[in-house]
Protein backbone atom coordinates (compact mmCIF):
# COMPACT_ATOMS: atom_id res chain seq x y z
CA UNK A 1 0.00 0.00 0.00
CA UNK A 2 1.80 3.31 -1.21
CA UNK A 3 -0.95 5.86 -0.27
CA UNK A 4 -4.16 4.70 2.27
CA UNK A 5 -7.31 4.34 1.91
CA UNK A 6 -8.64 7.91 3.16
CA UNK A 7 -10.28 9.29 0.12
CA UNK A 8 -14.03 9.65 -1.21
CA UNK A 9 -12.86 9.32 -4.54
CA UNK A 10 -9.38 9.26 -6.34
CA UNK A 11 -8.35 9.38 -9.67
CA UNK A 12 -4.99 8.08 -11.62
CA UNK A 13 -1.92 9.76 -11.65
CA UNK A 14 -0.99 11.62 -14.81
CA UNK A 15 2.52 13.27 -14.94
CA UNK A 16 3.13 12.56 -10.96
CA UNK A 17 -0.42 13.85 -9.75
CA UNK A 18 -3.91 12.60 -9.21
CA UNK A 19 -7.15 14.31 -8.21
CA UNK A 20 -8.46 13.27 -4.98
CA UNK A 21 -11.17 13.96 -2.85
CA UNK A 22 -12.21 14.18 0.67
CA UNK A 23 -14.57 16.33 2.73
CA UNK A 24 -12.28 18.61 2.60
CA UNK A 25 -12.95 19.43 -1.11
CA UNK A 26 -10.26 18.25 -4.02
CA UNK A 27 -6.72 18.67 -4.82
CA UNK A 28 -4.14 17.18 -6.08
CA UNK A 29 -1.14 14.82 -4.23
CA UNK A 30 1.56 13.73 -5.43
CA UNK A 31 2.99 10.58 -5.32
CA UNK A 32 3.80 9.90 -1.59
CA UNK A 33 0.15 11.33 -1.32
CA UNK A 34 1.53 14.51 0.07
CA UNK A 35 -0.97 17.19 -1.23
CA UNK A 36 0.42 19.84 -3.94
CA UNK A 37 -2.59 21.65 -5.04
CA UNK A 38 -5.70 22.87 -2.61
CA UNK A 39 -8.54 23.82 -5.68
CA UNK A 40 -10.26 25.45 -1.87
CA UNK A 41 -7.49 28.16 -2.14
CA UNK A 42 -7.44 28.75 -6.46
CA UNK A 43 -9.82 31.05 -7.16
CA UNK A 44 -10.43 33.21 -10.69
CA UNK A 45 -12.22 36.82 -10.11
CA UNK A 46 -12.84 35.78 -6.35
CA UNK A 47 -14.31 32.79 -7.67
CA UNK A 48 -13.49 28.97 -6.63
CA UNK A 49 -12.56 26.49 -9.04
CA UNK A 50 -12.53 23.21 -9.86
CA UNK A 51 -10.62 20.63 -12.20
CA UNK A 52 -12.42 18.96 -15.05
CA UNK A 53 -9.50 16.32 -16.00
CA UNK A 54 -5.86 15.44 -15.30
CA UNK A 55 -3.06 17.51 -16.13
CA UNK A 56 -1.55 17.06 -19.18
CA UNK A 57 2.15 18.95 -20.39
CA UNK A 58 1.80 20.90 -17.41
CA UNK A 59 -1.65 22.14 -17.46
CA UNK A 60 -5.23 21.29 -16.12
CA UNK A 61 -8.84 22.11 -17.33
CA UNK A 62 -10.61 23.53 -15.20
CA UNK A 63 -14.00 25.46 -14.93
CA UNK A 64 -16.14 27.77 -12.12
CA UNK A 65 -18.92 25.65 -10.14
CA UNK A 66 -21.01 28.69 -10.63
CA UNK A 67 -21.49 28.28 -14.52
CA UNK A 68 -19.25 24.73 -15.66
CA UNK A 69 -19.23 26.41 -19.45
CA UNK A 70 -16.86 28.57 -18.41
CA UNK A 71 -13.37 26.80 -18.35
CA UNK A 72 -9.67 27.41 -18.51
CA UNK A 73 -6.27 25.89 -17.42
CA UNK A 74 -4.23 25.90 -14.43
CA UNK A 75 -0.53 25.64 -14.08
CA UNK A 76 0.77 22.96 -11.19
CA UNK A 77 1.97 25.53 -9.25
CA UNK A 78 -1.79 26.18 -9.06
CA UNK A 79 -1.87 29.11 -10.98
CA UNK A 80 -4.31 30.50 -13.64
CA UNK A 81 -2.28 29.97 -16.88
CA UNK A 82 -5.64 30.75 -19.53
CA UNK A 83 -8.57 32.58 -17.99
CA UNK A 84 -11.87 30.75 -17.95
CA UNK A 85 -13.24 31.90 -21.30
CA UNK A 86 -14.48 28.98 -22.90
CA UNK A 87 -17.40 26.60 -23.29
CA UNK A 88 -15.12 23.65 -23.13
CA UNK A 89 -11.48 22.59 -23.20
CA UNK A 90 -9.35 19.71 -23.65
CA UNK A 91 -6.17 18.60 -22.26
CA UNK A 92 -3.32 20.01 -24.14
CA UNK A 93 -1.48 17.35 -26.39
CA UNK A 94 1.84 18.84 -28.49
CA UNK A 95 1.79 21.85 -27.43
CA UNK A 96 -2.14 22.69 -28.29
CA UNK A 97 -5.80 22.09 -26.99
CA UNK A 98 -8.83 21.98 -28.45
CA UNK A 99 -11.68 24.04 -26.72
CA UNK A 100 -15.05 25.01 -27.45
CA UNK A 101 -16.97 28.40 -27.64
CA UNK A 102 -20.61 29.40 -28.05
CA UNK A 103 -23.81 27.37 -26.82
CA UNK A 104 -26.02 24.61 -28.66
CA UNK A 105 -26.79 24.67 -30.78
CA UNK A 106 -24.06 27.20 -32.50
CA UNK A 107 -20.90 25.75 -30.16
CA UNK A 108 -17.91 25.66 -32.24
CA UNK A 109 -14.29 23.99 -31.74
CA UNK A 110 -11.22 25.15 -32.19
CA UNK A 111 -7.06 25.25 -31.15
CA UNK A 112 -5.52 27.23 -29.08
CA UNK A 113 -1.39 27.24 -28.01
CA UNK A 114 -0.25 27.30 -24.35
CA UNK A 115 -1.05 30.91 -24.07
CA UNK A 116 -4.38 30.80 -25.06
CA UNK A 117 -4.28 32.16 -28.62
CA UNK A 118 -6.55 30.72 -31.48
CA UNK A 119 -3.79 28.81 -34.28
CA UNK A 120 -7.40 27.16 -35.35
CA UNK A 121 -10.30 29.98 -35.10
CA UNK A 122 -13.29 28.39 -33.24
CA UNK A 123 -15.21 28.00 -36.78
CA UNK A 124 -15.75 24.31 -37.14
CA UNK A 125 -19.03 22.33 -35.38
CA UNK A 126 -16.71 18.58 -35.76
CA UNK A 127 -12.89 19.24 -34.90
CA UNK A 128 -10.84 16.71 -33.26
CA UNK A 129 -7.81 17.11 -31.24
CA UNK A 130 -4.70 18.71 -32.84
CA UNK A 131 -2.02 15.39 -32.21
CA UNK A 132 1.14 15.62 -33.69
CA UNK A 133 0.40 19.17 -35.30
CA UNK A 134 -3.01 17.73 -37.37
CA UNK A 135 -6.80 18.15 -36.43
CA UNK A 136 -9.46 16.37 -37.74
CA UNK A 137 -12.53 18.59 -39.61
CA UNK A 138 -15.56 18.07 -41.22
CA UNK A 139 -16.35 19.75 -44.24
CA UNK A 140 -19.58 21.34 -45.56
CA UNK A 141 -20.77 18.15 -47.46
CA UNK A 142 -19.78 16.25 -43.68
CA UNK A 143 -16.60 14.77 -45.54
CA UNK A 144 -13.48 14.68 -42.61
CA UNK A 145 -9.53 15.36 -43.31
CA UNK A 146 -7.23 17.13 -41.55
CA UNK A 147 -6.20 21.19 -40.74
CA UNK A 148 -2.07 22.12 -39.76
CA UNK A 149 -1.61 24.50 -37.03
CA UNK A 150 -1.50 27.21 -39.66
CA UNK A 151 -5.17 26.52 -40.18
CA UNK A 152 -4.22 25.32 -43.85
CA UNK A 153 -6.01 21.75 -45.00
CA UNK A 154 -3.00 19.36 -44.81
CA UNK A 155 -5.22 16.06 -46.14
CA UNK A 156 -8.10 17.09 -48.36
CA UNK A 157 -11.68 16.45 -46.56
CA UNK A 158 -12.91 13.29 -48.60
CA UNK A 159 -13.47 10.50 -45.77
CA UNK A 160 -16.40 9.26 -44.18
CA UNK A 161 -14.65 9.01 -40.94
CA UNK A 162 -11.33 9.41 -39.40
CA UNK A 163 -9.58 8.18 -36.02
CA UNK A 164 -6.07 10.03 -35.02
CA UNK A 165 -2.73 9.73 -35.73
CA UNK A 166 -0.85 7.24 -33.47
CA UNK A 167 2.84 6.38 -34.46
CA UNK A 168 2.50 7.77 -37.94
CA UNK A 169 -0.74 6.24 -39.30
CA UNK A 170 -4.40 6.97 -38.75
CA UNK A 171 -7.39 4.84 -39.61
CA UNK A 172 -9.90 6.09 -42.17
CA UNK A 173 -12.93 4.66 -43.81
CA UNK A 174 -13.89 5.79 -47.17
CA UNK A 175 -17.06 4.24 -49.31
CA UNK A 176 -17.07 1.55 -46.91
CA UNK A 177 -13.11 0.64 -47.04
CA UNK A 178 -10.90 0.80 -44.45
CA UNK A 179 -7.22 1.98 -44.64
CA UNK A 180 -4.26 4.04 -42.46
CA UNK A 181 -2.90 7.02 -44.09
CA UNK A 182 0.46 8.95 -43.22
CA UNK A 183 0.59 12.49 -42.18
CA UNK A 184 0.80 12.78 -45.91
CA UNK A 185 -2.60 11.67 -46.19
CA UNK A 186 -1.11 8.58 -48.61
CA UNK A 187 -2.73 5.22 -48.50
CA UNK A 188 -0.24 3.35 -46.62
CA UNK A 189 -2.42 0.17 -45.73
CA UNK A 190 -5.52 -1.10 -47.20
CA UNK A 191 -7.08 -3.28 -44.97
CA UNK A 192 -9.36 -6.34 -46.17
CA UNK A 193 -13.62 -5.36 -47.30
CA UNK A 194 -14.64 -7.44 -44.50
CA UNK A 195 -13.47 -4.85 -41.97
CA UNK A 196 -15.72 -3.23 -39.61
CA UNK A 197 -13.85 -0.99 -37.40
CA UNK A 198 -10.13 0.01 -37.06
CA UNK A 199 -8.65 1.56 -33.99
CA UNK A 200 -5.00 3.26 -33.73
CA UNK A 201 -1.58 2.16 -33.67
CA UNK A 202 -0.29 0.81 -30.30
CA UNK A 203 3.29 -0.48 -29.67
CA UNK A 204 3.14 -1.74 -33.40
CA UNK A 205 -0.14 -3.26 -33.46
CA UNK A 206 -3.86 -2.34 -34.28
CA UNK A 207 -6.99 -3.91 -33.65
CA UNK A 208 -9.19 -4.38 -35.78
CA UNK A 209 -12.93 -5.98 -36.14
CA UNK A 210 -14.10 -7.99 -38.77
CA UNK A 211 -16.59 -10.80 -39.63
CA UNK A 212 -14.79 -13.05 -37.42
CA UNK A 213 -14.37 -11.14 -34.42
CA UNK A 214 -11.74 -9.05 -32.89
CA UNK A 215 -8.03 -9.31 -34.20
CA UNK A 216 -5.06 -7.38 -34.28
CA UNK A 217 -2.65 -6.13 -37.48
CA UNK A 218 0.75 -4.95 -37.69
CA UNK A 219 2.02 -1.72 -39.39
CA UNK A 220 1.64 -4.16 -42.89
CA UNK A 221 -1.47 -4.36 -42.52
CA UNK A 222 -0.42 -8.30 -41.57
CA UNK A 223 -2.51 -10.47 -38.86
CA UNK A 224 -0.12 -10.04 -35.69
CA UNK A 225 -1.39 -13.70 -34.74
CA UNK A 226 -4.33 -15.79 -35.53
CA UNK A 227 -6.47 -15.38 -32.76
CA UNK A 228 -10.23 -13.65 -32.58
CA UNK A 229 -11.97 -11.94 -29.90
CA UNK A 230 -15.28 -10.96 -28.94
CA UNK A 231 -13.90 -7.76 -28.04
CA UNK A 232 -9.84 -5.90 -27.84
CA UNK A 233 -8.36 -2.58 -26.75
CA UNK A 234 -5.10 -1.12 -27.48
CA UNK A 235 -1.41 -2.69 -26.17
CA UNK A 236 -0.22 -0.62 -23.46
CA UNK A 237 3.22 -2.09 -21.91
CA UNK A 238 3.17 -5.09 -23.58
CA UNK A 239 -0.36 -6.20 -22.88
CA UNK A 240 -3.92 -5.75 -24.57
CA UNK A 241 -7.35 -6.10 -22.68
CA UNK A 242 -9.83 -8.87 -24.69
CA UNK A 243 -13.22 -10.36 -24.02
CA UNK A 244 -13.12 -13.54 -24.71
CA UNK A 245 -16.29 -16.09 -26.04
CA UNK A 246 -18.14 -16.48 -22.67
CA UNK A 247 -17.49 -13.07 -21.71
CA UNK A 248 -14.18 -13.53 -19.83
CA UNK A 249 -11.83 -10.34 -19.49
CA UNK A 250 -8.06 -11.80 -19.90
CA UNK A 251 -4.93 -10.23 -21.28
CA UNK A 252 -3.17 -10.87 -24.23
CA UNK A 253 0.60 -10.49 -24.80
CA UNK A 254 2.23 -9.10 -28.60
CA UNK A 255 2.46 -13.04 -29.82
CA UNK A 256 -1.18 -13.40 -28.91
CA UNK A 257 -0.58 -15.57 -25.84
CA UNK A 258 -3.49 -15.82 -22.97
CA UNK A 259 -1.71 -14.29 -20.00
CA UNK A 260 -4.30 -13.60 -17.78
CA UNK A 261 -8.42 -14.51 -18.06
CA UNK A 262 -10.75 -13.62 -14.97
CA UNK A 263 -12.72 -16.18 -13.02
CA UNK A 264 -15.91 -15.07 -13.33
CA UNK A 265 -17.86 -13.60 -16.59
CA UNK A 266 -18.79 -10.16 -16.85
CA UNK A 267 -22.25 -10.80 -18.36
CA UNK A 268 -22.81 -6.28 -19.14
CA UNK A 269 -20.21 -6.87 -21.96
CA UNK A 270 -20.98 -7.06 -25.50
Amino acid sequence: MRIPLQFDRAESFSEGLARVTDPAGVRFIDQTGKSVIDMNVVRWAGKPLSPFEDFSEGLAPVSTPEDPRRMGFIDRAGRIAIEPRFAWAYGFQGGFAKVEVGGPPDRTGGIIDRQGTFVIPPRYRLLGLMNGGLASFTSGDGKRGFLNERNEVAIQPVYDFVGGFSEGLCPVKRAERWAYIDRAGREVVTLPAETRYAGSFAEGLAQIESDLGWSFVRRDGMPAFGAYFRRADRFVDGLARVVLDGRYVGYVNREGRLVYQSEKQFPMLR
